[in-house]
């Protein structure tokens, strides 16, 4: 009789077992069959994308609602340039629950127009995600079309940081051109800089390769020194640091020469007959005599 009645028992706890799986079960299928009506979005900065790109990215419309599964809507929105990190899951039955964060610019990229770099070397647009800023443009020297999934390469990149690591502190980096860095002439081979002074001076800094540190060095050496606004300061030769002067109107007469009075990328240096004082050689010492 004991032996019947533990059967009996067990019997009815597995059947009570098993209801509930089922209709858990069924509930939990339920919620997944339904459609996504509402996108719900967190991240460090509020709203950094409109709700309705995310939905256009995942093809969700509160018109047209459909069926999303999680995994596929976080690989999709991974596959956007402009995601660093991405976690998508349900926040219930018709709701999507995107937690994300954007990539943060250190560079506008002068060879791409509209794309921006950060501090991993990845690609992304700018318009109409991030408002214009005064990031320092960076040439790297692309010979062909890039792609937003492409990567810079890491050594270019950590020559770049280094360069505006060094100079931000004091002056306001304009332009670091790296395009010239493998030429195979050594008298083009060189990296410029285009920075600005608090008076809004230009300097158009020429640097060697190898000796870029020491040059940099030597420039906030004398910079204090320098009296002559909008010239070109050759520091290839150590110890040395030659002077040119463009004369005011020089970037309105010459055609290479661009925004900032000084040549475009890839155009030679035409500065104006020196009217105002001869070229300059400054040795570059800490203290004046």
């Amino acid at each position: 009789m004991n032996r019947w009645r533990y059967l009996f028992v067990v019997l009815i706890s597995l059947t009570t077992v098993g209801g509930l799986f089922f209709y858990f079960n069924c509930k939990r299928r339920a919620h997944r069959a339904l459609p996504i009506r509402y996108i719900a979005q967190t991240g460090p900065v509020k709203e950094a994308l409109k709700t309705e790109y995310l939905g256009e990215l995942l093809g969700l419309s509160s018109d047209y609602p459909r069926v999303v599964d999680v995994v596929e809507a976080q690989n999709i929105l991974k596959k956007s340039p402009l995601m660093k990190e991405v976690n998508v899951t349900l926040f219930n039955a018709e709701t999507l629950y995107i937690d994300y964060t954007l990539r943060h610019p250190c560079f506008s990229l002068g060879d791409v127009p509209n794309a921006l770099i950060d501090e991993e070397g990845a690609l992304f647009p700018c318009i109409p995600f991030f408002t214009p800023k005064k990031l320092p443009e960076l040439w790297i020297g692309f010979q062909e079309p890039t792609h937003w999934s492409e990567v810079i390469a890491r050594e270019k990149l950590d020559l770049a940081l280094c360069l505006k690591k060094k100079l931000e502190e004091v002056v306001q980096v304009i332009r670091i051109d790296l395009s010239q860095i493998e030429n195979d002439r050594l008298s083009k081979k060189e990296i410029t800089l285009i920075l600005e002074n608090e008076n809004k001076s230009i300097h158009y800094l020429r640097l060697s390769v190898k000796g870029y540190a020491d040059a940099i060095s030597r420039y906030l050496a004398v910079k204090e020194r320098v009296v002559i606004e909008n010239c070109v300061i050759d520091l290839r030769l150590p110890g040395l640091a030659f002077l040119n002067q463009l004369t005011p109107n020089a970037f309105m007469q010459n055609p290479c020469v661009g925004v900032y009075g000084v040549p475009q990328i890839g155009g030679p240096i035409k500065p104006k007959p020196r009217a105002f004082c001869p070229c300059l050689a400054l040795r570059a010492t800490s203290s004046s005599r």
